[in-house]
């Protein structure tokens, strides 16, 4: 077959479509095994990628700069934490060594430090994919084999101890970065109304510079008026020793900041709680050590010194992935006759022949009131193949009551087998009912369940509750499939994506998983998309129960049409389905799938489950998209959240239309709710052009299961590959690249569409999950409040945001509090402390008209006054219809100071002109008069007043020439 011995997703109906969908999507749960004992790290694992050669200079290079980074962060964390046990996972691929242990519980997929090929030219910065909240852990950190081994690049990054310790404290405490991002203001107005750059801590000492060395030049609101201009940080020691999450690269930092309770006066290591940055945007302006102090790791971090650890040095163990080894349990207890197990022997046959690699081994257990022993563990070969989908249960031979418990005990004992140990494997659960019949799963304890990874799918509303239970105990994940759709065939395409071990096991995608609805006579054309990362092969396939009521071709975006006699066209009735498989070469564009119902007597429309799925095309790395809730249990008003990333690898894709579809287990409540997820940087997504869509979900419509399905399309020409930038949040800065290094290479997708399956969660109140319950939901918080500074010509400054929504961040908020202090201290603590401003205030009273969610608000401010040594701190609440107060924004600064040049406005150059000109006129007319009266006395006095000089006795006797007082002889003089 086409797109055949492949890691990616593929279909068949929907029960068809979770299956497969469950064993392609890489879904990046955060089932870390790390464990802190007495203030060492143990579990933690540094997973090599598939694609990374063979190379033991790799290992020791790896255990040597842990050894360092341990060392560090013990010293930074003064004494309290350290790595204890460190686990370096090797992939399959390489040699067997006599000091190599199997691995168990250890893989890839769950990796905390994953050490992988790059996917773009830029790809050897040091990064953690973080989508998560303050405080949250990350998913994992990204390094690549040249960043450890070569040490001129990864010193240009800083000491290798120092810059990953920065990543840690993103991955383990989920804190962020204290510098500006890409994005970010890299000045600000602190509050005596200077212009800072956006640091921690403010001893740090630097100056404005341009991309070419030069300094900046200030413009009349004081900031920079160069778009390249930045904060310089001196690199030589100076009074600072923190924060490592500003730039870890400058000498003398050596710890996190803190806030003053904890450093006293010493300003070297005291929190900068103004700057713009994302750590205080997004944790309420604390400091780093306030977070991490907040974190289980430093519960007791006042009371507790690690006593005795003189050396930290880890513990190394080399462990080797075996080939993946997986067992499928399937439900074959009375309920699951007819559709439920057709589907189901559908959805394992695309998964053998289009999901699983050459060397995987697969095994088979059926369970009802009992378990049965289908078939042991099978390489898939073309050989094993066969005879699994020999082995797959028969609809007729249904029937019983249900103990998935005794068919996870059969399928452990089934991974144990010729392994001496089940730990390493993997099992996927597949039910439809509660248990019935003892033993229960309450019984498998963790030594049952150690080392193995359980997956479970529920089918159905009726699915025992404990199935998501067992799969959060394995570090799995739980899926839903809805009856009467194909939801199982993406749910296996999920779950094998999950086992990925690299960039390299990416091999093909699911282009789009429909269930499709078609009546008597009627023929149905469905569009789909094949671009050029995704044209090495072609698998369009289509299950049905109905398939010999189907007829269907396909037609290329050249015209070729592709029919039942074309030799492309595969017909598999055993499994109810059928198929068209091209092998190389697909054109890429938009082709067209046509179906027709040709039974026109039927009264009855027909479902068919249609699956397309292409294969990376030649030296391409396909877009991928995987999903994920943030909780697999929510009570309301516990804050739900949907992540979707779309990458190339390891590189984002920007500017997609995502849009998902969450189904309640209970049908009868009506439609699906359908969900925009946004990669913009506020409410629910914590990073802008990331890569990861996020949204709120708030719709609840009762107490119960809920699944949801992925589809994403290109916008036009809007949409890109982001070279350059990486998937998540947290990536080392580089002292010795320009800003301009960082650049974008942005790359168009063309046209391109995707479908995946997310993992399911369970609302767990009967109360708060009802679609009528009580408002709980709040507005969001507002994350990206930035404010001007002041324009004195006009007396005004601007305040933007993005508008928030009624529930979180959907709908339309009631109104604003937007408050105003001079007092930063005291406005942090309580925003009451300032004032809340009115109407007149601003120049219209859009406060109290907002927006709709997802909106930019702009609002101008009036400002009185001449200017001062201070600024103005702004915050803003959102306040719905019921009340419901929004946690307070992000602080926005605007400074007071006129920045102007003295007399730099127009009309006060137009006075001081004119006043100067008349001060000029005044004085030539003074002296002008002055010379003429002068002149006119002195003339006459020559002419009449001669007679009437004297000698006048002088003060020494001697005699005076002067003039007497007397009148003259024509009258007065004229002056």
């Amino acid at each position: 077959m086409v797109c055949i011995n492949r890691v990616k997703e593929d279909v068949s109906t929907y029960f068809v479509v979770v299956i497969v969908t469950i064993l392609l999507t890489n879904t990046e749960a955060r089932r870390s095994k790390i464990r802190l004992i007495d203030g060492g790290y143990e579990r933690v694992v540094v997973a090599i990628g598939e694609e990374v050669e063979e190379n033991q200079e790799l290992i020791d290079r790896i255990k040597e700069v842990f050894t360092d980074v341990s060392a560090f962060m013990y010293s930074a964390t003064n004494q309290h934490v350290y790595l204890r046990e460190v686990r370096i996972l090797l992939p399959e691929s390489w040699s067997d060594q006599p000091l190599y242990r199997p691995n168990r519980w250890e893989r890839f997929e769950n990796s905390d430090i994953r050490v992988d090929i790059p996917t773009s030219s830029k790809g050897n910065i040091p990064y953690v994919n973080k989508p998560t909240g303050c405080g949250q852990p990350g998913l994992y950190l990204h390094i690549t084999p040249e960043y450890i081994l070569n040490e001129n690049v990864g010193t240009l990054f800083g000491p290798y101890d120092k810059t990953l310790t920065h990543e840690w404290a993103h991955l383990r405490w989920g804190v962020f970065d204290e510098y500006p991002l890409q994005g970010d203001r890299k000045f600000y107005a602190a509050s005596d109304g200077s212009i800072q750059g956006t640091r921690c801590v403010l001893a740090i000492e630097g100056d404005w510079r341009r991309l070419n060395g030069r300094r900046c030049t200030a413009g009349n609101d004081g900031f920079p008026e160069e778009q390249d201009c930045y904060f310089a940080d001196k690199l030589e020691p100076g009074k600072h020793g923190a924060s490592l999450m500003y730039r870890q690269y400058l000498e003398g930092l050596e710890t996190f900041c803190d806030s003053s309770e904890y450093v006293g006066s010493w300003e070297g290591g005291l929190h900068n709680s103004e700057a713009p940055n994302k750590q205080n945007k997004l944790c309420d302006g604390k400091s780093i050590w306030e977070v991490m102090r907040e974190h289980p790791d430093f519960a007791d971090y006042d009371t507790r010194i690690v006593e005795g650890v003189y050396n930290a040095t880890p513990t190394f163990k080399i462990v080797k992935k075996e080939s993946t080894r997986t067992v499928i349990v399937m439900d074959v207890s009375g309920s699951m006759h007819g559709e439920k197990i057709r589907l189901l022997r559908a959805a394992v046959y695309n998964l053998l022949n289009l999901v699983l690699r050459k060397g995987h081994q697969v095994g088979l257990v059926a369970f009802s009131h009992k378990s049965v022993v289908l078939a042991n563990l099978t390489e898939t070969d073309e050989e094993g193949k066969a005879m699994l989908l020999d082995r797959l249960p028969e609809p007729e031979r249904i029937g019983g009551g249900t103990s998935i418990a005794k068919g996870v005990y059969e399928a452990l004992a089934v991974l144990a087998n010729g392994h001496g140990s089940a730990a390493g494997g993997k099992l996927l659960v597949i039910t439809d009912g509660r248990e019935t019949s003892h033993p229960k799963l309450q019984r498998l304890t963790d030594q049952d369940l150690e080392g193995v990874v359980v997956d479970t799918i529920a089918v159905g509303p009726s699915a025992d509750p404990s199935l998501e239970q067992l799969a959060q105990r394995t570090g799995g994940q739980s899926y839903y499939h809805l009856d009467g759709t194909s939801d199982i065939i993406g749910a296996f395409s999920a779950q094998s994506a999950a086992q990925r071990t690299g960039t390299g096991d990416l091999e093909s995608v699911p282009i789009t998983i429909i269930l499709q609805t078609i009546g008597a006579g009627e023929t149905v054309s469905v569009p789909f998309i094949v671009d050029k990362s995704t044209s090495g092969c072609l698998s369009v396939i289509l299950t049905s129960l109905y398939w010999n009521s189907m007829n269907a071709w396909l037609k290329s975006p050249t015209g070729v049409v592709i029919d039942r006699y074309s030799k492309q066209y595969r017909n598999v009735s055993q499994f109810d389905l059928f198929s068209f498989e091209l092998e190389k070469d697909v054109t890429v564009g938009f082709w067209e799938l046509y179906i027709t119902n040709v039974n026109e007597s039927s009264t009855e429309a027909y479902n068919v489950t249609i699956m397309v799925e292409s294969g990376a095309g030649k030296d391409e790395i396909p877009i991928s998209v995987s999903a994920e809730w943030a909780y697999t249990e929510v009570k309301p008003p516990q804050n739900q959240i949907l992540y979707a990333t779309v990458a190339r690898g390891y590189v984002p894709v920007i500017n997609c239309q995502v849009e998902a579809t969450v189904e309640f287990s209970n049908q009868s409540t009506g439609v699906a709710t359908t969900l925009q997820l946004l990669d913009n940087g506020s409410g629910a997504d914590v990073s802008g052009g990331d890569g990861i869509y996020s949204a709120y979900f708030t719709k609840f419509k009762g107490a119960g299961r809920y699944g949801v399905k992925i589809r994403v399309k290109n916008k036009g020409m809007e949409t890109k590959i982001a070279n350059g930038a990486l998937v998540g949040f947290g990536a080392a800065v580089h002292p010795a690249l320009s800003e301009e290094d960082f650049g974008l290479d942005l790359q168009d997708t063309g046209a391109f569409q995707r479908h995946t399956v997310g993992n399911s969660f369970t609302c767990t109140d009967d109360e708060l999950c009802k679609e009528d319950a009580v408002d709980v939901y709040a507005p969001a918080k507002i994350t990206d409040l930035v404010a001007t500074n002041v324009d004195f010509d006009l007396h005004q400054l601007n305040l933007t945001f993005t508008a928030p929504g009624d529930d979180l961040a959907q709908g339309t908020v009631s109104y604003y509090e937007i408050w105003l202090s001079t007092n930063f201290t005291l406005f942090r603590q309580n925003v009451t402390n300032g004032e809340l401003l009115g109407a007149n205030n601003f120049t219209s009273d859009a406060a109290m008209n907002p927006s709709p969610a997802g909106t930019v608000e702009v609002f101008t401010h009036l400002v009185e006054g001449a200017g001062g040594s201070f600024s103005y701190f702004f915050a803003v609440i959102a306040v719905d219809d019921e009340g419901n107060r929004g946690p307070t924004s992000n602080f926005a600064s605007s400074s007071f100071r006129d920045f102007r040049p003295v007399g730099s406005s127009w009309f006060i150059w137009i006075i001081i002109t004119i006043a100067v000109i008349l001060f000029i006129m005044l004085n030539i007319v003074a002296v002008l008069l002055v010379c003429a009266c002068l002149k006119s006395a002195t003339g006459k006095q020559d002419k009449y007043n001669v007679k009437n000089y004297q000698s006048v006795p002088g003060d020494g006797g001697e005699e005076t020439v002067g003039l007497k007082a007397a009148r003259h002889i024509d009258g007065p003089t004229n002056c």
